[in-house]
C-alpha cells in the first residue's frame, strides 16, 4: 500500500512545477501580507507571536481513496513583510508545493 501511494505521488511531480516553485520562493521575500494574500490566497493557519506571524498553507490530494498532505508551505512575517519561506512536500517539496507558490513568481 505504501509503495502504491509513493508511485501515485511520484507521478504528481512535474519538473516544470518544481522550477516555478524554486524561482518563486526567493523572489517573494520582502512581500507584504497583502501581496502574499493576493498571490497565495488565505492560509489554512495563522499564528502570531509579538511582531512575528507564521502562515501555513497545506494542500491535500486524494488518490485511490487515500487522502494525504502533499505539501505544507510556511511563510514567516516580521513587521508586516515576509522574511522566510519553508516548503515541506511528502517526496519533493518544490514540485508538490508549486501550486501554492507559483502564482507569486515574477
Amino acid at each position: 500500500m505504501v509503495a502504491a501511494l509513493a508511485a501515485i505521488l511520484f507521478c504528481h511531480n512535474d519538473p516544470r512545477r518544481a522550477e516555478a516553485a524554486g524561482t518563486a520562493e526567493p523572489s517573494i521575500i520582502g512581500m507584504t501580507k497583502e501581496q502574499v494574500l493576493a498571490c497565495m490566497g488565505q492560509p489554512n493557519r495563522r499564528v502570531t507571536a509579538g511582531e512575528m506571524e507564521l502562515w501555513q498553507y497545506v494542500s491535500y490530494s486524494t488518490k485511490g481513496g487515500i487522502t494525504a498532505s502533499d505539501c505544507t508551505v510556511s511563510v514567516t512575517f516580521s513587521e508586516g513583510h515576509l522574511t522566510a519561506v519553508q516548503s515541506k512536500g511528502l517526496l519533493t517539496p518544490d514540485a508538490q508545493c508549486a501550486e501554492t507558490i507559483q502564482n507569486c513568481a515574477p
